[in-house]
């Protein structure tokens, strides 16, 4: 599927620049190659907080960076990943990977055995 699109959109910078790096780094992770994936998204990383007009797909690189820098054990950087979701809430909107985003920042505060921090608590609308 990667290849298709390559070839059929190699001008299309929504593709290039955040689809194929996120199927790419999906895949690395499978293979458990989380510093395969890191390189891969780095690409993404110029145009990561823009907001493309398919919102909800604008914060997949950072999460699964996120993922490979857990993989790697290192809380730090994935704490910083996984932080972006909080700090930037109108880019997150519905997308399902933000829940999956507050898990991932306990799990980092776990790695560096910092059991005082927590995640922000959600903005509550009514």
């Amino acid at each position: 599927m990667a290849v298709e699109l390559d070839k059929a959109f190699p001008l299309n910078t929504l593709v290039q620049r955040n689809w194929l790096p996120c199927i790419r780094a999906g895949v690395a992770l499978e293979h458990k190659d989380p510093n395969r994936a890191n390189e891969l998204l780095k690409v993404e990383s110029t145009v990561e907080l823009g907001a493309p007009t398919n919102l909800t797909i604008s914060m997949c690189p950072t999460y699964l960076r996120g993922k490979a820098c857990l993989m790697l054990h290192d809380g730090n950087a994935a704490a910083a990943e996984f932080q972006k979701f909080i700090d930037h809430r109108g880019l997150v909107v519905n997308y399902s990977g933000a829940a999956l985003a507050r898990f991932g920042l306990a799990r980092a505060f776990a790695i560096e055995d910092d059991t005082e921090k927590k995640p922000a608590p959600p903005i509550r609308l009514s």
